[in-house]
């Protein structure tokens, strides 16, 4: 295992709080559905962790979520938490779950895919993939439409923000602005489709 794939360090940060948000996210989409904490649990690993396994199964590299089962503990926390404050909040807070969540990833992954050597091209796609797989695997999960195809910006936002770090690290930036960068341009993207959502159903989560 490599130190981008381990909890310490700037990727391993990007990871926790990544896969914290997408758990919650999972245990969001879910509440309408059941109360049940076990449920809430599984679909809050479910959400956390289908991102980062796929992307460590893509770079052959030990599976994060076994390797350090820390991520398996985030991701309980984040689906628990939301559980116990209630799960009905709106689409709101489910959607920028969500948005953070995409960003996270796909710098995560991009920047993993890059840690391992990968061409430019490769490491877009693998960031992209990583970023949004998590929020598709939660819908289906659930019974709901992708959130991926209704609309808006969602892979794309994935594929720019993974565009922007592999630019900025053909030209000399460091893993830290490129990964910053990544994040913010992932997050602003996603986040301009937010407020048309909300405003489409602004009471109830999706499906």
């Amino acid at each position: 295992m490599t130190p981008f794939m381990s909890l310490v360090g700037l990727n391993g940060l990007v990871n926790a709080v990544g896969v914290a948000a997408l758990a919650a996210s999972g245990a969001l989409a879910l509440g309408r559905r059941s109360s049940n904490l076990g449920s809430a649990l599984m679909m809050g690993l479910i959400a956390g962790l289908v991102g980062i396994t796929l992307r460590d199964l893509v770079l052959r590299s030990a599976v994060s979520a076994v390797a350090e089962p820390v991520f398996v503990a985030i991701s309980a926390a984040g689906a628990g938490a939301v559980w116990a404050v209630g799960p009905r909040s709106g689409i709101g807070l489910f959607l920028w779950l969500d948005a953070l969540g995409l960003a996270l990833m796909t710098a995560s992954s991009t920047a993993a895919a890059a840690a391992f050597g990968l061409q430019p091209l490769p490491c877009l796609v693998l960031g992209a993939l990583g970023g949004s797989v998590s929020g598709l695997a939660r819908d289906v999960s659930v019974g709901d439409e992708p959130l991926l195809f209704r609309g808006g910006v969602y892979a794309s936002a994935a594929i720019v923000g993974a565009a922007v770090f592999v630019l900025l690290r053909m030209i000399g930036a460091s893993f830290l602005v490129s990964t910053a960068f990544c994040i913010a341009a992932t997050l602003v993207l996603r986040a301009s489709a937010i407020p048309a959502l909300i405003r489409h159903d602004p009471g109830s989560l999706p499906g």
